[in-house]
């Protein structure tokens, strides 16, 4: 049989109670008249059981109960059945009605110390009333006088047993609905399913019992060893079926927490997931100050069915500092059960006006570095015990890393909309500066520009000083720049040696070139770079919205072409006009002799080793793609690479890329099994949709395994056109080819969108491996990269990577491969196999020794 036991709620709970304990008790009173109205029930002479041993009986089964928790209700289902038919075949009508209803109410004052809650005991006690005379009514229509040796009395009586069960459980089920204020009709029929099948297993055990009895009194014996076992089975199962669900919750809660990346959704899904894993009717996670004497920084807290609330911390009182210093000294859990005698644990208690509460501390790397507290567990049924102290604590330190990740994640998306060198706008910033004007553009907004600029002579001042100083160059120029436009627009670094920069409410030609001159002058004067004056200077192109572009590319594109002819010509500053567009003889030579280069196979391919941290074995190398033209000599990556993107010739150049490379790796198989070759794919490639089929050729010309093909892609580039390079990655995915991303925390990048994508590497940026040694920051971001892409099951690549410092802080963090200047610059294809040879024989002195050469 079913009764309430509700957690308390504090609007409606007696107006619900009584709209639905009323009916039920007219129920009741209107059945035991029927029952009473009808023919008694024969019972066998030799065979008589006393109506008070029933109501023993009764109190007995009810205080014996199986608890099912129903969100802020606990249902239970006791083991009544089995004297419910005992009572129907061996006691008279009258007798059977005072034992139901006086051995529940027995039950519910002894055992539940209900005489505090009159409401549940009214209600429940109309209940057994109910049951009472619900089953004389069904028993006595059915058995027909029988008699109670009779099958068909057996029958009735079970029969009686399960409707009275149904009943009871349905209005539980309305009344917990009631509470809710929900209602469904299938939860209902499934309430009634259940408690259809349990009264049918218990009172066929009463049944069997009562039988038994009629036979022979000694019966009792065997029957209450039965019975014990069936009560000790039935907890087992019952306990075991809890320890599942909270599994499958704790499961849920760990996919909330890593499916976000925004602190704020990590904070509330979490605390939500909390309520529901331990069944609570509120959380909350106070922060505390790093420092020596740890106090509440901040505090955010969680009712159920109420928005998370964010709140400075409440003052430290006597109440709550003995208890936030024995959890930052300690570091241990605490629980204040229900009706607990620890004074100042009730003091702290009543004062928070909640019954019960546990505290986990959540531990960082420089200590606790925050609490996390459950309070009230729903339902009448338990409070909180040792196990669920011991799960909140496995919560503890999941919630730990999530925050962790939330914070990483957050500055990952800083980082991804900034220059991870200068700390100024990127281009995806300035990307949407420019959208959101447009939009302002098409609806009335003022007309506004955007300039390029170009460093000049950067490339022999970072090859003269070297990297570093090239570094504080740009950040110096980038703090002039700013400085420069002082809110009148927005500075941004594309990457290298290139900036752009936004001017809001540029409402002419002339006006935009004014602007750019004044930016210039900004860098007249030398930077001083080591004691050393450098001459800074720059060219700049702009182009207007709406005269020259409409879109967002246009308008980069036009000014970049401003830009070139600037630089072509040795001015400071020209707006973009029609006849500088692509057209541009200069432009259309260098397209012209990188076609022909295709063509020729003049194009060569360079490697860079990638060797495994901690085996200091070469498992892959980078193809890097050079072009050295007769007449011009070498010409960057960074210049011919964007030409072909957009003349259209990126589709030749990679498959030149891809076959050479491919080709190299098949070759070297024999003296170097094993190594992999890596290749930069473009934006525009992944748009190519016979991509895949291609490279499915070129692997089966040259017979090399698709598993030492890896594709190296920026997440930015994914995220351009998601519906038609997703379906081509996945694609390469299935022909074997290992895809990796690029780059990782200077783009789009972040994990929520990257365990989207069918990758099984990442690679983090140079900007953050190279200055890791000296720069903490630099360090704490590679450190966490490498520890969520192992929770992934990614494989990590530092590329960067420029001395021995740097080499074992990342052999320190576990990372998988290191590529850098410290293993090996990149080579020609010819000059691999010697280099390798060398390594393999020479182990790791003869590696430092090369390095050193």
């Amino acid at each position: 049989m079913s009764t309430l036991r509700w957690q308390p709620v504090r609007d409606g709970s007696a107006r619900a109670a009584f709209s639905i304990g009323g009916p039920l008790a007219l129920a009741a009173t209107g059945l035991i008249v029927v029952a009473f109205s009808l023919a008694p029930f024969p019972r066998p002479a030799h065979v008589r059981l006393p109506w008070e041993a029933l109501a023993v009986l009764f109190a007995v089964a009810q205080s014996s109960v199986l608890n099912i928790q129903i969100k802020r209700q606990a249902r239970s289902t006791s083991l009544t059945d089995w004297p419910f038919v005992f009572g129907l075949l061996l006691v008279s009508p009258a007798g059977f009605v005072l034992a139901r209803v006086l051995g529940g109410l027995a039950a519910q004052l002894v055992a539940r110390r209900q005489f505090r809650e009159p409401l549940k005991l009214i209600f429940n006690t109309i209940t057994c009333a109910v049951e009472a005379g619900l089953g004389l009514v069904v028993f006595l229509l059915l058995d027909g006088g029988s008699g109670a040796h009779a099958p068909w009395a057996w029958v009735a009586a079970a029969s009686a047993a399960v409707a009275a069960n149904v009943v009871s459980a349905l209005a539980v089920s309305v009344l917990i609905g009631r509470l809710e204020r929900r209602f469904s009709v299938r939860e209902l029929l499934g309430v009634a399913g259940v408690a259809a099948v349990q009264g049918a297993a218990i009172s066929t055990i009463g049944l069997v019992g009562a039988i038994a009895l009629l036979v022979s009194p000694w019966a009792v014996v065997p029957l209450a060893v039965l019975c014990t076992t069936f009560a000790v089975g039935y907890r087992g199962y019952a306990r075991l079926s809890e320890r599942h669900e909270s599994l499958e919750r704790l499961y849920r809660f760990s996919q909330v927490v890593t499916t976000h990346s925004d602190s704020e959704q990590i904070l509330r899904g979490m605390l939500e997931q909390v309520c529901e894993l331990l069944v609570a009717d509120g959380a909350d996670l106070t922060f505390f100050s790093v420092d020596d004497d740890p106090r509440p920084d901040a505090e955010a807290s969680l009712r159920r069915g109420r928005p998370l609330v964010r709140r400075p911390p409440r003052h430290v009182t006597a109440d709550s500092g003995w208890i936030i210093d024995r959890l930052c000294r300690d570091q241990q859990p605490i629980m204040f059960a229900r009706g607990t005698r620890d004074l100042a644990a009730r003091h702290w208690l009543d004062g928070a006006g909640i019954n019960e509460a546990m505290i986990v501390p959540l531990r960082g790397e420089n200590g606790v570095i925050a609490a996390l507290t459950v309070t009230d567990r729903l339902g009448a049924a338990r409070g909180f015990d040792r196990g669920d102290l011991q799960l909140l604590e496995t919560v503890a330190n999941h919630a730990s890393v999530a925050l962790r990740h939330g914070q990483l994640m957050d500055r990952l998306r800083h980082d991804s909309l900034h220059d991870a060198l200068t700390g100024i706008p990127n281009r995806t910033y300035l990307q949407a500066e420019v959208d959101r004007l447009l939009a302002d553009l098409a609806s009335g907004g003022a007309p506004f520009a955007v300039a390029m600029l170009d460093l000049d002579s950067f490339k022999e001042v970072n090859d003269t000083l070297g990297h570093q100083q090239g570094d504080a160059l740009l950040c110096e120029v980038a703090a002039r720049l700013s400085a420069a436009v002082a809110g009148r627009g927005l500075v941004t670094r594309f990457g290298g040696d290139e900036f752009a920069i936004l001017f809001p409410n540029c409402r002419s030609d002339d006006t935009a070139a004014r602007l750019c001159r004044t930016v210039l002058e900004f860098l007249t004067t030398p930077v001083q770079i080591d004691g050393t004056a450098i001459d800074m200077g720059a060219s700049m192109g702009v182009a207007r919205a709406p005269e020259h572009a409409r879109t967002c590319d246009e308008l980069i594109k036009r000014a970049d072409v401003a830009m070139y002819v600037a630089k072509q010509a040795g001015r400071e500053v020209v707006v973009f006009d029609q006849t500088q567009d692509t057209s541009s003889p200069s432009r259309l030579v260098l397209v012209a002799a990188l076609r022909q280069a295709i063509s020729d196979g003049a194009l060569d391919i360079h490697v860079q080793p990638q060797m495994q941290l901690d085996t200091e074995r070469v498992v892959s190398v980078e193809a890097l793609v050079r072009w050295t033209d007769p007449e011009r000599g070498v010409i960057p990556p960074d210049e011919f690479i964007p030409l072909a993107e957009r003349s259209g010739l990126i589709r030749p150049l990679t498959d030149v890329v891809l076959e050479k490379a491919i080709a190299a790796c098949a070759a070297w198989q024999r003296h170097a099994p094993g190594v992999a070759v890596a290749v930069n794919l473009s934006a525009r490639s992944l748009h190519d949709e016979g991509l895949d089929d291609q490279i499915e050729r070129i692997l089966r010309r040259h017979r090399l395994s698709p598993r030492l093909l890896t594709l190296e892609i920026t997440e930015s580039s994914v995220m351009a056109d998601p519906a038609s390079t997703l379906g081509l990655l996945h694609r390469l995915r299935l022909q074997g080819v290992r895809l990796s991303i690029d780059d990782f925390g200077t783009g789009y990048s972040s994990l929520s969108y990257l365990r989207r994508l069918p990758v099984q590497e990442v690679k983090v940026d140079r900007t953050f491996v190279q200055r890791m040694h000296q720069e903490a920051d630099d360090a704490a971001i590679v450190r966490s990269i490498v520890e969520l892409a192992r929770t992934l099951e990614l494989t990590v690549v530092a590329e960067g990577v420029e001395n021995a410092e740097v080499w074992g802080l990342l052999r320190e963090m576990r990372c998988d491969i290191a590529q850098g200047y410290f293993l090996a610059r990149p080579m020609p294809v010819a000059e691999f196999a010697a280099w390798h040879r060398t390594i393999q024989t020479g182990g790791q002195h003869q590696r430092l020794a090369v390095v050193e050469t």
